[in-house]
């Protein structure tokens, strides 16, 4: 039997399973365990069971005794320290895993707690010259002190941290000054009972819960997004801020989005499209946003016309230009990124004839393995998928399962899950049993 690699737990698992010709699912019927009994142990997540070990060890071609050897190793090698040559797929992959699996029990903690445990206003990622931290800090301690100057310099912060996390790859690194800002604006809150101060701090809130949520989201902590939209809209309410409130539904709307559940999400949708028809400013980008977001449930649930309906309504942002008065951080939304989207639409209808073009445009726009750029190759590994071209939609899946690793991300493997799909029937194929499996062991990894 092939020598274990210090640092690689339970790599074997996997290796002898390819060996012998069996996908993840054929493994698990034939050991007649479920799926995720194969997922989690070629992952390295938790033991199995006593009574499935003996036909475990018959699928992968060991005895009882190598069987129980392969485990008791992995268990004694994923505390060490690894090597930047070690580990599965792909160097310094695994020990990544290692660090994002902390940061993102941390991140859990944190919103469970109703994200108001922090330690102090935490602000080391900004180099912001024009906001006087100890001024501001003075000032959320005594809320007579909150003049407009004072809650222009939040505003800054709030729009520093958007900022952070959108040019960060890893984007929960961002978190604890994210919470420690969060913390300081509730303390203000609840110490002012002026609503001169409370409806500007009310839009702060409901502007960082909503960044809160996007990180929670992209490290697939779901449960966590939705306390922090549904915080969001609530404070955008109490803010009489009708385009924060709609993109807060609109973030909202994502959770059942990419739970599957389509249906659920358009009421959402069709509540955010009157909010901001009747309360936001035609001066920022909204309702197209939501039009696009609504083009996207109705192409999941196979409805074309509905699909391009909602597209032809959000066609009003091909030659949108921003106001002056548009500065919002929390919504960026252009024609380049609307060309992505219709493709990604469009791909989902089965028109991939239509949308590649569109999709090889807007990857011109996104050099850089972000996660932005994700997105769009998976929709463009979908649109080969469906072409049958076998090794550019795995080609092309890789580059996103790479990105989805230097990013730490949960968001982009889920973003797979279509193209998973459409290669699903070619499982045998060696590249394609390669990216199933490596996508599976990295949504295991990702995915709490």
């Amino acid at each position: 039997m092939a020598k274990r690699r210090r640092g690689a737990p339970r790599e074997a698992f996997a290796q002898l399973r390819m060996a012998r010709g069996f996908s993840q699912e054929l493994a698990a019927e034939d050991a007649d365990v479920s799926k995720t009994t194969i997922y989690r142990l070629e992952a390295g997540v938790g033991q199995p069971r006593i009574k499935e070990r003996p036909a475990l060890a018959k699928t992968y071609g060991l005895t009882l005794g190598e069987f129980n050897d392969i485990l008791a190793r992995s268990d004694e090698t994923q505390a060490l320290p690894l090597s930047p040559n070690e580990g599965f797929p792909m160097g310094e992959h695994r020990a990544l895993i290692a660090n994002r699996k902390h940061l993102r029990g941390n991140i859990g903690e944190l919103s469970r707690r109703e994200l108001m445990r922090v330690i102090g206003l935490g602000c080391g990622v900004l180099a912001a010259s024009d906001v006087d931290f100890s001024r501001l800090q003075s000032a959320l301690q005594h809320s007579h002190h909150l003049d407009a100057r004072i809650l222009d310099d939040l505003a800054v912060v709030n729009k520093h941290l958007w900022a952070a996390y959108r040019s960060a790859r890893n984007k929960y690194l961002i978190f604890e000054d994210v919470l420690a800002h969060f913390e300081s604006l509730l303390a203000a809150l609840r110490n002012t009972s002026s609503d001169k101060q409370r409806q500007p701090l009310c839009a702060l809130i409901s502007d960082l819960a909503q960044l809160g949520g996007e990180i929670a989201f992209d490290a697939g902590l779901y449960t966590d997004a939705g306390q922090c939209y549904a915080l969001a809209i609530h404070a955008a309410t109490q803010a009489h801020a009708g385009d924060l409130k709609a993109c807060a539904l609109v973030r909202h709307a994502f959770l059942p989005i990419y739970e599957g559940n389509y249906d659920l999400a358009l009421p959402i949708l069709e509540a955010a499209t009157k909010v901001a028809g009747k309360y936001g400013d035609p001066a920022f980008p909204t309702l197209p946003w939501v039009a696009t977001v609504r083009a996207e449930v109705h192409s999941r649930l196979g409805n074309e016309a509905g699909c391009l309906a909602a597209l032809d309504e959000a066609q009003t942002i091909a030659d949108f230009s921003p106001a002056a008065s548009y500065s919002a951080s929390w919504l960026r939304f252009s024609s380049e990124r609307f060309v992505a989207e219709r493709g990604s639409c469009l791909v989902k209808l089965g028109r991939s004839d239509l949308a590649e073009s569109a999709l090889h445009d807007a990857l011109r726009g996104h050099p850089t393995p972000t996660r932005r750029r994700g997105m769009i190759l998976s929709d463009v590994a979908l649109a080969a998928a469906m072409r049958r071209d076998l090794d550019q939609a795995c080609t092309l899946g890789q580059s996103v399962l790479d990105i989805a690793n230097e990013g730490s991300t949960a968001f982009l493997t889920r973003r797979l899950d279509d193209v998973a799909l459409a290669l699903y029937p070619y499982r045998e194929e060696r590249m394609v049993a390669s990216f199933l499996s490596r996508r599976d062991a990295m949504s295991q990894e990702l995915c709490p």
